[in-house]
């Protein structure tokens, strides 16, 4: 699934801030997909 947002390795790399908020999001999606 692409969505173009930017995540993970992404946030760290450029200094985006809201790392907990991606992982937060990472997790939602994956147990949607149960």
């Amino acid at each position: 699934l692409k969505t173009g947002e930017k995540m993970d390795k992404d946030r760290f790399r450029r200094d985006l801030g809201g790392v907990m908020e991606a992982y937060q999001e990472v997790l939602g999606r994956l147990k949607s997909n149960r």
